[in-house]
């Protein structure tokens, strides 16, 4: 399959400029596989989501908060199309999707997508798992910021 190899290819060159240190380029590299993969693949294709789950990751690694978050959503809701609900992968992409909406200042979207996580997490890994302890952690935070939103949105109403 012709374009198969070139999206390898593609994906073969950005490995190859991450491990040089270009990010940037390796990104770009691997949003053109990406791009390929998607149109001759299934949406939901292990291919098209290993080739996703290294573009969140990357876009991660430049601190491009808004990207990740795109993709990342895209990726769980294609784990969550091929694993069954309790699976540790859709737990952790629950909490990378909570943790970016955490960066990104979206405390209701990061409680939800926290909550998510932890009931996973907390059934493949124990409810003592430090990566659970962790997430609940943060899980507080996201709560407590959210109240103090809710508090202050409710105060300047009253103003």
């Amino acid at each position: 399959m012709e374009n198969e190899d070139e999206a390898e290819q593609l994906r073969e060159r950005a490995l190859m400029h991450k491990k040089e240190g270009d990010l940037a380029k390796a990104i770009e590299l691997m949003a053109w596989s990406l791009e390929l993969r998607r149109k001759y693949l299934s949406q939901w294709h292990p291919l098209v989501l290993k080739t996703l789950n290294d573009l969140v990751n990357w876009r991660i690694d430049a601190q491009q908060w808004s990207e990740a978050l795109t993709l990342g959503e895209e990726l769980l809701e294609g784990y969550e199309k091929n694993y069954p609900p309790n699976w540790p992968i859709t737990g952790l992409q629950h909490a990378m999707v909570g943790k970016l909406h955490w960066y990104l200042q979206n405390s209701r979207e990061a409680v939800r997508a926290l909550e998510k996580a932890i009931k996973v997490l907390s059934i493949t890994h124990g409810g003592g798992h430090p990566l659970v302890k962790e997430l609940a952690n943060l899980l507080h935070e996201a709560e407590t910021e959210l109240a103090y939103q809710q508090t202050t949105t409710t105060t300047k109403k009253a103003i």
